[in-house]
């Protein structure tokens, strides 16, 4: 027989005084679905309530993989053991919905529900977030890994800014250490409101992890994409030769970093899926909101039934690189609606939703003609445009001599807006 564990199932209740009918998830610890129903029903003798009955009763982590509400069961899982048989959930009355799963529970809640003992839960934090994240983390005395390997360089730069992963679980290294709980915490704590880190779950245990972690610091990139992107580092932080192949090099993959993980792991081809998740079956972080989707955080699981894994480094595909650049171009133009909503209102509140997207769009093909580069510099356009009925886009005189003359295109156009912002009513009825 195997060992107990939690189970878990929607029960249906009556109140034995009124006859009023309710549901609950409820979470016993047990070894199979017939000793599931015989220990809540013997629990519920001792209640106001009875039995109507239970749905199909699963382990918990078998009905998280079904139904899903994976933060709300865990809570309810963890909180079983051999002293506490039994955990009813909120009780709802038959019909209702239930608010437990509706509402959005915070991201400490989501991390505090995870099975930490039976699957171990990690932090992997990016030093290029913080002044100085190993002495930061040595202050809160977290147990945790560089992975960059120091090999002699003594670059204080590379020190600094390297990812490190931390220990949440202290208990399983130190007697002293901290609960999960508290580990938590105090790590939320030290990142604060910034998208500086991401939360792997691994039941493979932390040496099998970090070895994973410092096998994806670099990735393969499409070499013919390397001039469309910025801030692409190409150089290597363990002292190792980065391999190339005909049509890939190595960069530096800031998977740390929660903003770049919510733009690159949905749109990843199952073999890149399978390379990045490794040994981990879930990860949880808090990116920027605009990468969100309207969510407070996100989560990514690993799928079931993926394709085989890529062998040898992580090796990103055009495939996948077009999808983010396609995201990052969504929220770009974003961006620029809004800073128009801010800076001129007077003008977009004379445009519907599509016009002004519109706009946004035609100065932005035309600012790609006349060699801007900023984002900052495609606003500005998109100003210019919108206070001139988009009559800048069009003026031959002004296009030429934003491409002949020798300065970058951003810093022209940014003067055309100070001289315009500064013009006396006259200067500008003469514009």
């Amino acid at each position: 027989m195997s060992n107990p564990e939690a189970w878990v199932s929607d029960c249906h209740l009556t109140l034995r005084e009124t006859g009023e009918e309710y549901r609950c998830n409820v979470a016993v610890w047990c070894r199979s679905a017939a000793e599931f129903r015989n220990k809540i029903a013997h629990y519920l003798e001792s209640s106001p309530y009875k039995l109507l009955w239970a749905e199909e009763s699963h382990t918990a982590l078998e009905y998280v993989r079904k139904h899903g509400h994976q933060a709300v069961i865990g809570g309810m899982a963890r909180k079983v053991h051999p002293g506490h048989l039994v955990e009813l959930g909120p009780l709802m009355q038959a019909g209702a919905l239930d608010a437990a799963v509706e509402e959005e529970i915070s991201f400490k809640e989501a991390l505090l529900a995870l099975d930490y003992k039976k699957e171990p839960v990690f932090a992997v934090l990016d030093g290029a977030h913080f002044d100085n994240l190993p002495k930061a983390l040595f202050d809160g005395d977290f147990i945790s890994r560089s992975l960059y390997l120091d090999r002699g360089e003594n670059d204080p730069e590379q020190i600094i800014t390297a990812p490190h992963m931390v220990i949440l679980n202290e208990q399983s290294e130190k007697v002293t250490g901290r609960s999960y709980d508290d580990t938590v915490e105090a790590i939320l704590d030290l990142i604060g409101d910034k998208p500086a880190a991401v939360f792997w779950q691994c039941p493979e245990g932390v040496d099998k992890l970090y070895k994973h972690l410092r096998s994806i610091n670099m990735v393969l990139y499409p070499k013919e994409m390397l001039e469309e992107w910025d801030e692409v580092e190409t150089e290597s932080h363990d002292g190792s030769t980065p391999p190339v192949t005909d049509t890939h090099t190595m960069v530096l993959f800031r998977h740390a970093d929660a903003n770049v993980i919510a733009q690159v792991i949905f749109g990843m081809t199952g073999p890149e899926i399978g390379r990045f998740f490794g040994p981990a079956n879930r990860l949880l972080f808090e990116p920027d909101p605009e990468w969100t989707d309207e969510k407070n955080w996100l989560q990514a699981e690993i799928p079931e039934r993926l394709p085989e894994a890529q062998k040898g480094v992580l090796r990103l595909s055009e495939k996948t690189l077009i999808g983010v650049e396609k995201r990052q171009l969504t929220i770009s133009r974003k961006r620029v609606s809004d800073y128009l909503h801010e800076s001129a209102p007077e003008y977009t509140q004379k445009l519907s939703q599509k016009e002004l997207e519109g706009l946004v769009l035609k100065s932005e093909q035309v600012g790609d003609k006349i060699g801007l580069q900023t984002e900052y510099g495609f606003g500005l356009w998109a100003l210019l445009a919108l206070i001139t009925g988009q009559e800048v886009l069009t003026n031959n005189q002004v296009l030429t001599h934003i491409r002949d003359t020798h300065q970058l295109s951003d810093d022209i156009v940014e003067g055309i807006v100070e001289d315009i912002a500064n013009a006396s009513p006259e200067e500008l009825e003469a514009l």
